[in-house]
């Protein structure tokens, strides 16, 4: 397989206009080393005559094209290998991972270990070879001396039942969990470091930290992903870097350079001109992205669907109304004469997948974030329920627990809870420790805030006239939070003037951020 790489430059910073007749027409943009694009043919009127294109972008091999790697051209031209782009994948995976697979057999179905979920077999383990069995052996002998028993669990399948389930799965996104923070104990501090505290599904994400082009150090080495002491780099095997070629001790390609740190070094610098070699060029696509293919719709229902096929007459001929204008398969004659509107199916259009003329044709929509400098699709924080662990009576934050959808995330260390702060801004939603609400995130001051609230009604025992224990039965049966501590000797009100005698079982509602009895045994 013969080795290429991509080869590419903006041949021009703007587009120059055809009718230049002299050099005093060129614009300065286009001989500016800083010029920026800009949609206007020197200081004319913009016309489509007025464009070209600005962008040449060649395979090759290195070795043919010296030129781009000579000092004089090297910094104007990205380098990039077709595996920054593109990488071999497959359905189920191959033998020494020569693709990347999207999932296992089914064991029952693994043709490698034949159902078994182990792998009995021989190898051939060059290890074995010696001074005593390859002198004057011949390569059968060879081969013979080195082969070695192998069992093994197979790793090229998983069991019947964790298949069934991984089929069920479904994509969902319309909704994310909103962001909270791994805590321990009462942490009352943590209401003040709630953003640098969140848990790893708030990591910021954007064009340093989603750079594929990953270096050792640096503001694109992935700072905020790596752990601690972790140096890895891209594995691309050419990407064109550095102010200067990288000369005899370097090559582009990271695999076979002698110096290999300096392809992924964002701080070298080059010893003859001191200048910096950070900057990686490579090869990205361009957009808006335009696709041609078959997939689902938002509602979840498949495209091309089976609701676009034509209606037929029961001699073949495809089916028409009066006018002559074509039916579809589940459109039906209504009494009046007119034929009903078809309706999506759950299924694809008969024969969809070879059929590409039947494919919709549009470009992705992805929307620019300019804060974070990245391409995305959008999203927002569904609404869930948490459990609060201190009285919510105004509006000041308060601590809470998340409970919502437990069993979909991550487990927690021993003795940790997801911690989120709750605070009620209209200063409508009083509740009590323990309780349940069902609240919102607010991501411009990072609390969440109540949507929805009820009644908060349960029993206790009178310690005195204005004194209760409360029984927190209105919390949430699921609720995995300990720090709620029940109600002894809490204070209530006692509007009503009920007699109260002490030791007597006794009903009591949250009312306006207090316990207020209500009934009394």
């Amino acid at each position: 397989m013969a080795y290429k790489v991509l080869v590419g430059q903006n041949s021009n910073t703007v587009p120059v206009t055809y009718t230049a007749n002299s050099p005093a027409d060129i614009p300065f943009s286009i001989i500016d080393p800083q010029g920026m694009f800009r949609p206007n043919p020197g200081n004319g009127t913009y016309t489509s005559r007025g464009v070209r294109g600005v962008v040449d972008v060649e395979q090759c091999r290195l070795e043919e094209k010296l030129g781009v790697l000579s000092p004089s051209e090297y910094n104007f031209n990205s380098i990039m290998s077709i595996d920054g782009l593109f990488s071999p994948v497959s359905f189920y995976p191959t033998p020494y991972n020569s693709t990347f697979s999207m999932t296992k057999y089914t064991r029952s179905k693994c043709p490698i270990c034949r159902g078994d979920g182990q792998i009995n077999t021989t190898i051939h383990d060059p290890r074995k070879l010696n001074t005593n069995n390859t002198f004057n052996s011949t390569q059968t002998q060879q081969a013979a001396a080195t082969k070695v028993g192998y069992n093994r669990a197979c790793k090229f399948c998983s069991p019947d039942a964790g298949k069934d389930k991984e089929q069920k799965e479904s994509a969902s996104q319309s909704y994310k969990l909103p962001p909270y923070i791994i805590a321990k104990g009462d942490d009352l501090e943590a209401a003040e470091s709630r953003f640098s505290s969140l848990a790893g599904t708030n990591n910021r994400i954007n064009k340093f930290n989603l750079n594929p082009i990953v270096t050792a150090g640096g503001e694109f080495s992935v700072p905020n992903g790596k752990q601690e002491k972790d140096q890895c780099v891209h594995s691309i095997e050419t990407v064109g870097f550095g102010h200067e070629p990288p000369g005899s001790k370097g090559d582009v390609r990271g695999i076979i350079s002698s110096e290999p740190e300096k392809n992924y070094s964002e701080l070298d610098k080059d010893f003859l001109t001191g200048r910096y070699q950070s900057n990686q060029r490579f090869m990205g696509f361009r957009g808006p992205m335009v696709v041609h293919g078959w997939g689902y719709d938002k509602e979840g229902y498949p495209v091309p669907n089976a609701s676009g096929e034509p209606k037929r007459n029961p001699d073949g001929s495809l089916a028409t109304t009066s006018d002559g204008v074509q039916l579809y398969k589940n459109q039906e004659l209504q009494s009046d004469g007119s034929y009903s509107l078809p309706y999506k199916e759950k299924a694809f259009y008969k024969g969809w997948a070879s059929l590409p003329s039947t494919w919709p044709v549009g470009p992705i929509d992805l929307r620019w974030d300019d804060k974070a400098g990245v391409w995305g699709v959008g999203g927002t924080y569904r609404e869930v329920w948490v459990t609060l662990e201190k009285d919510l009576s105004d509006s000041t934050p308060v601590r809470a627990t998340l409970e919502d959808d437990i069993s979909s995330v991550e487990p927690l260390p021993d003795g940790f809870r997801r911690l989120v702060f709750v605070k009620d801004p209209t200063g409508l939603f009083r509740a009590p420790r323990g309780a349940a609400l069902y609240c919102k995130y607010n991501d411009d001051n990072g609390f969440y805030e109540p949507v929805y609230n009820q009644p908060f009604i349960t029993t206790g025992k009178t310690v005195s006239a204005t004194v209760a224990d409360i029984d927190n039965t209105y919390t949430l049966k699921y609720a995995k939070s300990k720090i709620v501590e029940p109600y002894q000797g809490q204070v209530f009100k006692n509007p009503l003037g009920l007699p109260v005698v002490a030791g007597r079982k006794a009903i009591f509602s949250y009312i306006d951020g207090s316990w207020t009895l209500t009934n009394i045994g």
